[in-house]
């Protein structure tokens, strides 16, 4: 699963960028109203010390108290006629006259005063404020970073949040994941009671949960029911054929063509046998017949059934038994373990190239457990590993068989609590089989 594409990480990321968005608005509006109060107090205080200024000034005699280093000032006497400059500081001689003027956080304030009836002594007087723009951009700082810490702490806290509202979902999907659709599912969602959407979700899901089931456990009835009605005439009509065919005296065509009705009967047989098979290993309440089971001597006896296939497929048959294992017994169901080797058997000699040679290893590993491989050969194209053993799945369509002989032998090995592993390097294609630790007994 993609982090950035979970609904966790939407969640907490559409949630930060709502935060940082109001609060950034919230953030500026507070700063502009704060920096209209500092100016409009760094504006009244330059006013009062406009007005100190003014007050000392002396027209007759001309005394003008000169402005600090952090001050300038422009003073005029005005009558009717002229205007007269007493005094200018350089920093405004650029300036317009104008009753407010904004020099970098520093107000330029105009007051004026009436000398006599037909003279105003006027001044512009401005004070040199550097600490207004540090304060305004220590403040602008502070509000960044909180925006920015704020709108990670909200990110965070709606990730645990989403974590927290989003586990009912997670523990759907977790129940959905175990679910196969050729088995009849058995875990049903605990619904939480929320009164939700969430609880709608994990109702609607059991619903489907026992819709499925039923589908299932029809389906195989079906195939159980299908499969028991098919057996008995199947085997009828093969013997009836075999009896006619050791007759003999019957014309070529006629042979030919019973040969290969028997040919397809046996096929038909075999269908009928994998899907009574399929039905029983989906019986939840499968009945396993545990005995004490010689893997070699079984290995053996598959072995000589399949003489004449190998001989027809001029495959060459190698079976190494570990020299150094005293013993190969395994615990389990005897008929169904002679049907997992029987299904490889096959498995190997239908897509062995001929003239190959199926080899066979049977050994106790380093764990004590008893571990059967067979390998061979396959130059046919990429195996999907995964899909072998799904029921009905072949590498080749134009194959003889119908595609469940390996998931009937991984559904056989788990109910002994065996693994069923395959690999295929190098165009030579392993299944190996581990039997769990048996221990011998004297």
């Amino acid at each position: 699963m993609i982090f950035y594409k979970t609904i966790r990480f939407r969640i907490a990321l559409i949630s930060a960028v709502i935060f940082i968005l109001i609060s950034t608005i919230g953030a500026v509006v507070c700063y502009i109203l704060i920096r209209k109060t500092v100016e409009r107090a760094a504006f009244r205080q330059t006013e009062s010390q406009a007005y100190a200024l003014l007050d000392r000034i002396a027209v007759d005699p001309v005394l003008i108290p000169l402005p600090q280093a952090d001050e300038a000032a422009r003073i005029e006497l005005i009558s009717s006629d002229s205007v007269h400059v007493l005094f200018e500081s350089p920093q405004l001689k650029q300036f317009k006259i104008t009753n407010r003027l904004n020099f970098r956080h520093n107000p330029v304030v105009h007051v004026t005063k009436f000398v006599d009836a037909e003279t105003v002594l006027s001044v512009f007087f401005t004070s040199t404020r550097p600490e207004i723009a540090e304060t305004l951009n220590r403040i602008a700082w502070v509000l960044g970073i909180t925006i920015v810490f704020s709108g990670s702490i909200a990110a965070w806290l709606a990730y645990l949040a989403g974590n927290i509202f989003l586990q009912p979902i997670r523990h759907i999907t977790e129940v959905a994941r175990k679910i196969h659709l050729s088995e009849r599912p058995q875990q049903v969602v605990e619904v939480p009671q929320t009164y939700d959407e969430v609880q709608q979700l994990a109702e609607t899901f059991n619903q489907m949960l026992i819709r499925i089931g039923s589908e299932v456990e029809k389906q195989n009835h079906f195939f159980a029911s299908a499969s028991h009605e098919l057996r008995t005439p199947l085997a009828i009509l093969q013997t009836e054929i075999q009896v006619r065919l050791k007759g003999g005296n019957l014309p070529e065509d006629i042979q030919k063509l019973l040969e290969n009705q028997l040919a397809e009967t046996h096929r038909l047989r075999n269908l009928v046998e994998d899907f009574l098979m399929v039905s029983s290993l989906k019986n939840p309440d499968l009945l396993l017949l545990p005995t004490t089971v010689k893997m070699d001597e079984l290995v053996l006896d598959v072995a000589d059934r399949f003489t004449l296939l190998l001989h027809q497929r001029q495959l060459r048959l190698s079976i190494d038994l570990d020299a150094n294992t005293d013993s190969f017994d395994v615990q389990g169901d005897a008929s169904k373990l002679k049907t997992v080797v029987s299904n490889l058997f096959d498995n190997a000699i239908k897509y062995a190239p001929e003239t190959d040679l199926l080899h066979i290893k049977l050994f106790r590993n380093e764990k004590k457990q008893i571990t059967l491989i067979f390998e061979n050969h396959y130059h046919g194209s990429g195996i999907d590993l995964k899909a072998l053993t799904q029921a009905f799945y072949q590498t080749d369509t134009l194959a003889s068989g119908f595609g469940m002989g390996l998931w009937i032998s991984r559904r056989i090995l788990e109910l002994h609590q065996a693994t069923l592993s395959l690999t295929n390097e190098n165009e030579m294609f392993c299944v190996q089989i581990q039997f769990p630790f048996f221990p011998i007994t004297d």
